[in-house]
């Protein structure tokens, strides 16, 4: 049962790097600001190696490639009609939010192997870093919206 937990735990994973990574390419598509789109690259980098690091310990687990290709549910890109910098920094808050739990929980969990533990520790680490950015990031959002969506919200500086 224990590779099977194992399995199941880096399928989660999967699912919550996907949702990460697809919310931050529709982000950096969306954001003209350059210091934040570069942290939303690094974001999205950071994501796709984590796929790449979860497709390697499922097929070395044995998993079938093509039940890893469905486990691997990116979404086709979104069009982005009306560019809202709150509502896409909101997707991204609550993406990596669910990501970072469970990562987390997977770190936690008694059936993960101590090679798959300590190879997402190192990504655990990496999401913690940029929590901070995002962090501040998100602080300073005010300052990041563009002055046309502010004159229509009513919101002066």
């Amino acid at each position: 049962m224990g590779k099977n937990q194992e399995i199941a735990i880096l399928n989660d994973l999967v699912r919550a790097t996907c949702q990460s990574t697809d919310r931050c390419a529709v982000a950096v598509r969306a954001c003209e600001d350059g210091y934040r789109k570069m942290v939303i690259e690094q974001l999205c980098e950071d994501r796709r190696l984590l796929l790449v690091d979860l497709i390697r310990c499922l097929l070395l687990r044995g998993v079938p490639v093509p039940e890893v290709r469905k486990a691997v549910v990116l979404s086709p890109p979104a069009a982005i009609p009306v560019v809202d910098v709150d509502v896409i920094w909101i997707d991204i808050e609550i993406a990596e939010k669910r990501l970072h739990q469970a990562l987390r929980a997977a770190l936690q969990d008694p059936g993960l192997s101590e090679s798959v533990r300590e190879l997402l520790s190192l990504h655990y680490l990496r999401i913690r870093l940029h929590h901070d950015e995002l962090d501040g990031l998100a602080a300073h959002r005010s300052s990041l919206v563009e002055p046309q969506s502010l004159a229509r919200r009513g919101v002066h500086h």
